[in-house]
């Protein structure tokens, strides 16, 4: 198991420096061209991946392996505000659960940490989100949302097509 997590955590640095690489490194209005200041807000083109249905697949924890999931959730991402805040629903069972935006934000790490409110037993809570399947292998198809406790659970969404 602490190899299978090894595994997953290097690939957690992998996918963060792809997703580092899509910001704009042109010089700020402060820089110059020897010490451009680069932008503090999120990398902005994840929207195009983020955007559509994700369906909740699987749920992995170190302790317990794979588990089924309790319930049928749906995340529905629709649009990207001028704040950077992305605008979402989460459908449980059909029903509306939540409605509202999220932010993402880079910690210093370099992880992309959202406030999405998640129809899971440790609501609001801050996830780290990546894009990468249970096995640790990046996958734009495959969203996973961890608290970056390495004994806690990764809820997995696979996009719809």
């Amino acid at each position: 198991m602490k190899t299978k997590m090894l595994k997953i955590m290097a690939s957690l640095v992998i996918i963060t420096s792809c997703l580092l690489a899509c910001n704009d490194q042109k010089p700020q209005p402060n820089g110059n061209e020897n010490n451009p200041i680069k932008p503090q807000e999120p990398c902005l083109c994840i929207m195009d991946t983020l955007k559509g249905e994700w369906n909740w697949i699987k749920t992995y924890t170190a302790k317990h392996g794979i588990i089924d999931n309790e319930f049928k959730s749906i995340l529905k991402v629709f649009s990207q505000n001028e704040d950077s805040s992305i605008n979402y629903e989460a459908i449980v069972e059909d029903t509306l659960f939540y409605k509202g935006s999220f932010q993402l934000q880079y910690d210093q790490w370099n992880n992309n940490i959202t406030n999405i409110e998640l129809p899971h037993y440790n609501l609001g809570r801050n996830w780290l989100i990546l894009f990468m399947d249970i096995e640790g292998k990046p996958s734009k198809d495959t969203l996973c949302f961890f608290s970056g406790n390495p004994d806690d659970y990764m809820y997995y969404y696979q996009k719809i097509k």
